[in-house]
């Protein structure tokens, strides 16, 4: 797998790159098969990653491209690493170096999500959003039905908060309903949600929810959960999709015992979506597959990549905790672009056997020390990592490496201590180790 990313690393000529794509994602489904324990939401930025790699080799070769293909290939190594740390079946040897091409379809589920055996919430349904990422509204979560109580315990999908984050187009899950719940056990379509899964970013609405065809919109077909609308029923298609030509809305073949090639049963042809509006490129054709899948939303993919979670390596385990607390299992963390360590633990995500508080664990900052916002300073006493030499706890900004306090608007050094924070070892009196002047407010006029 890698010896595949590396030769594509090299530019290869456009029908080369597209078929080493086509083996890359052969193989990536076959790790999937055997593969123990793999989230949700690893398989499917897996997919979207190749769905991305394709767009942009299908596409004429321009310096943005470029950049996107290498954004993507950073990511796809980071998935791999992160997929290898998982647990192999004893039955099989595969090894991600050695693994045979598979025929399987493209949006086939993986074993055990088809079997109902989730790990954890997808992505979609967190409760702590990037200001930079998706756009998501707060739905009512269907298995506690908002109260935050389940079976007189925390419902385990909102973590108690009654509400989940989901695209605002969203639909009502078609197999349980909106309740979250069928026959005993938690619904395997929306997992436990109530609402469709909306597996594309959609920050522009170009995306809708429409009935899945191979199913017609009940999530279940005589052989199991349909694997086309990962079994809630709906599909998030473009705006601007026209009915799909070939097998005229219905997902299916001429002899309707297999999923139609051009829409890969979604009963809709895909366009290429990369205007504002929902509307395809100038000089599109209707109906016209320039790519199977659907491409990233504009400026969305260029802003984030994903990266090695520092606190498990990769493994998605810390420690005696089954799930990494820092990147929930994943492996892998989603930061802004350029990626930047940690200057509180140095990108280790722990300090002296403690979760890094700055980061919390993930070892990547979100911007915010390089950045701070009012009210907020590098805190003078570690320098902003932390810790103070000999590896001490800082104790003035608790291990953040920055401080809040009312600070100076103009961020002036502290006069007492020059800035230093501390004087002949203790703690400065005057900024109380913070190393900023504090701001005086004149005082009240009065009426």
């Amino acid at each position: 797998m890698y010896k595949l990313l590396e030769t594509l690393e090299q530019q290869p000529s456009q029908d080369e790159a597209i078929a080493l794509v086509s083996s890359l994602r052969q193989g990536c489904q076959a790790i999937l098969r055997h593969a123990l324990g793999v989230p949700p939401r690893l398989a499917d930025d897996l997919r979207q990653e190749l769905d991305r790699l394709s767009f942009a080799f299908a596409n004429e070769a321009t310096p943005e491209t470029a950049d996107r293909v290498r954004l993507s290939l950073a990511n796809l190594r980071t998935l791999l690493t992160a997929l290898a740390h998982r647990q192999v079946s004893p039955s099989s040897e595969t090894t991600p170096e050695a693994v045979a091409p598979s025929t399987t379809a493209a949006n086939e589920r993986p074993a055990s999500r088809a079997q109902g055996k989730r790990e954890r919430p997808a992505r979609i349904w967190v409760s702590k959003i990037h200001p930079n990422q998706w756009y998501f509204v707060a739905k009512k979560c269907g298995l506690c039905q908002g109260t935050g109580k389940f079976s007189y315990s925390t419902c385990g999908v909102c973590d108690g908060s009654g509400v989940i984050y989901t695209d605002p187009a969203t639909k009502l899950c078609g197999f349980c309903k909106g309740v979250g719940w069928h026959q005993g056990r938690t619904c395997f379509g929306c997992e436990g949600t109530g609402w469709c899964r909306a597996d594309l970013p959609n920050p522009n609405q170009l995306y809708e929810f429409r009935a899945c065809a191979w199913c017609g919109g009940g999530g279940w077909t005589q052989n199991g959960s349909c694997s086309i609308c990962d079994g809630d029923g709906w599909n998030q298609i473009p705006k601007a999709a026209p009915v799909c030509p070939s097998c005229r809305g219905s997902g299916r073949n001429q002899y309707g015992s297999s999923t139609c090639s051009p829409c890969r049963g979604t009963g809709y042809a895909p366009v290429a979506v990369s205007q504002p509006g929902g509307q395809p490129p100038a000089g599109t054709p209707p109906g016209s597959a320039g790519y199977p899948g659907y491409p990233p939303p504009p400026n969305i993919h260029e802003l984030m990549s994903l990266q090695v979670c520092a606190l498990c390596k990769g493994k998605g385990k810390f420690r005696a905790v089954y799930f990494c607390p820092a990147c929930q299992a994943d492996g892998y963390v989603t930061v802004p672009n350029p990626p930047k360590r940690c200057q509180g633990c140095g990108g280790r995500g722990e300090i002296n056997g403690s979760i890094c508080a700055h980061c919390t664990g993930t070892g990547w900052t979100d911007g915010a020390i390089y950045s701070l916002p009012p009210g907020r300073a590098i805190c003078k006493r570690c320098n902003g990592q932390g810790s103070i030499p000999n590896g001490v706890f800082c104790s003035v900004c608790n291990g953040q490496g920055w401080v809040i306090a009312t600070i100076d608007p103009l961020k002036k050094a502290c006069g007492m201590c020059q800035g230093k924070g501390s004087i002949e070892g203790q703690f400065c009196p005057a900024c109380n180790g913070g190393g900023w002047a504090r701001m005086v407010l004149p005082a009240p006029e009065r009426p």
